[in-house]
């Protein structure tokens, strides 16, 4: 959805400061970013700039009125009929200054590059979404990153599962897949999840406790790095009875709900062994 841009220019000759509306225009010549004239008193309250602390010459701030108005749109039915709206998207929960961004053939570019030819984005604000939310009836839960939400709704175990049936090329293509979701230096940090509900109080899967599985997530990862082939061990048959005593001390994996605990897991609570921190 397009954003406008506004750019924050300090007072000359002690006069105030003022937001300016940033446009595209022509700079030596070519396409870049020019100052506008100043943003109304209207246009402030709008964007919510009212309340935020002096801000340092040229400092960016961003308005997606369209976002703002099918934000609405969708609360205002969930709190009428019902109903979830579960949201994914690179972004942070409060203004996040200049994220504009262009990427061309899987790679960031100036966002004047080859204009037409690239695909122009910028970061959701979820505070935005909330405000919106709450204004209609509804209400927001989140955001919490991509990483915490998907360890925790069970994406270590069910990978496990599917891990077990694959043979070694596409448990490692799996494993690579799965890092590139969770990993904070992928995905699981820049992109949040929320999800818009009707009022109340309550907490859906996945926002409850959103870092109960990292543990089982680090492990894949390290698997993943190692070329781990086995589907039951760390990194080599050498270490998978160490490994599988520490499964059965973890009650929280799925895998230890399809057998009985055996006389080892009893004897490990039963002493009260920590869990396993790797």
């Amino acid at each position: 959805m397009p954003i406008d841009q506004a750019i924050w220019r300090d007072g000359q000759n002690g006069a105030a400061g003022s937001w300016r509306h940033r446009l595209v225009g022509l700079v030596d010549g070519r396409l870049g970013f020019v100052d506008g004239a100043p943003l109304s008193k209207a246009e402030i309250e709008i964007w919510y700039l009212a309340s935020l602390p002096t801000p340092a010459d040229g400092s960016i701030a961003e308005c997606c009125a369209m976002a703002d108005a099918y934000a609405a749109k969708l609360a205002t039915h969930i709190a009428s009929y019902g109903g979830a709206c579960l949201i994914i998207d690179y972004g942070c929960d409060g203004p996040s200054g200049d994220s504009l961004q262009a990427v061309a053939n899987h790679h960031p570019v100036d966002v004047f590059h080859q204009p037409g030819d690239a695909d122009l984005s910028n970061w959701v604000d979820f505070s935005v979404l909330r405000r919106a939310a709450t204004n209609c009836g509804a209400r927001l839960v989140g955001p919490v990153t991509q990483g915490d939400f998907l360890q925790a709704i069970g994406i270590a175990q069910r990978t496990e599962a599917v891990a077990k049936l694959a043979d070694a090329e596409t448990r490692r293509g799996l494993y690579a897949a799965v890092d590139r979701l969770v990993s904070s230096q992928q995905m699981g940090s820049a992109f949040k999840v929320a999800m818009m509900l009707p009022s109340g109080t309550g907490l859906p899967p996945g926002f409850a406790a959103p870092r109960l599985y990292m543990a089982s997530a680090r492990q894949m990862a390290r698997r993943r790095a190692r070329g781990c082939v086995a589907s039951r061990c760390c990194c080599c048959r050498r270490v998978s009875r160490r490994w599988r005593r520490r499964r059965y001390q973890d009650p929280r994996h799925s895998s230890l709900a399809d057998r009985p605990a055996g006389a080892g897991a009893a004897r490990g609570r039963a002493a009260g062994r920590p869990l396993p921190t790797r």
